[in-house]
């Protein structure tokens, strides 16, 4: 357990340093950490070699993740920032309420963005698509890392990175909903169930607590929560599996 708090500690602060400095830092990072270790570790006993190699090797793992992470996500969606282009996507996720329309996941398929996802916000005429179906168009895109708001963080925790503001051309419906999206199915259909046997604020409470969408819930009941420490019940976790 001594050697991996020796290796877990400093992989952590170097994540956290690499954040807190720009990315060009990462690079005398790593020499002052080489350079350090082998200075120790030709001038200490050899019972003390064993941390050193460890505390490096953490501090060293833990800069490398973040510059491997940075330019195979992060660098690329930048590269993105007020991007126009035409899109082919298609819809992964059922649409969420949201205070001007409905909240939607894309896949996009084809466009300056293809093999991203992307958070998309449109008018209420949207709130019946479904997993698998495709839109086109062409959309603006913004990165969720240039986000002032917590949602930004929210969305790059489920890997989505993008936001775009999009114009839809043309709608295609599947004919159902593809095997890969039935965990949305079977989510969809819960909360279908719960709106038709409950009503109000028990049936919004309840799908907060079997799913997770605390869409339907008043902001009263929710700053209520919040205020109590009891949100945390209305986020799925292994507690409520169990």
């Amino acid at each position: 357990m001594r050697y991996l708090v020796w290796f877990v500690l400093p992989f952590c602060g170097a994540l956290m340093l690499s954040c807190l400095l720009p990315f060009w830092w990462l690079t005398l990072i790593l020499m002052a950490f080489f350079g350090l270790t082998t200075a120790l570790l030709l001038r200490t006993d050899l019972r003390y070699r064993m941390a050193f190699a460890l505390l490096t090797a953490g501090a060293c793992l833990g800069c490398c993740w973040f510059g491997v992470y940075h330019m195979a996500i992060v660098a690329p969606i930048q590269a993105l920032e007020g991007e126009r282009s035409g899109f082919t996507a298609e819809v992964a996720a059922y649409p969420t309420r949201s205070d001007y329309g409905v909240s939607l996941k894309l896949k996009m398929l084809s466009g300056a963005a293809s093999g991203r996802s992307a958070q998309v916000y449109l008018d209420s005429w949207y709130a019946n698509l479904k997993p698998g179906d495709q839109l086109t168009g062409t959309g603006v895109f913004t990165s969720v890392f240039q986000s002032e708001d917590s949602k930004g963080i929210r969305q790059a925790s489920t890997n989505v990175f993008l936001r775009a503001d999009v114009e839809v051309l043309s709608v295609q419906s599947a004919r159902s909903v593809p095997l890969r999206y039935l965990p949305d199915w079977l989510g969809h259909g819960l909360k279908q169930i719960v709106a038709e046997l409950y009503g109000g604020q028990e049936g919004a409470l309840l799908q907060g607590i079997l799913t997770g969408d605390k869409s339907d819930l008043n902001d009263a009941l929710y700053t209520s929560f919040r205020r109590s420490g009891l949100a945390h019940l209305l986020a799925v976790s292994g507690l409520h599996v169990g």
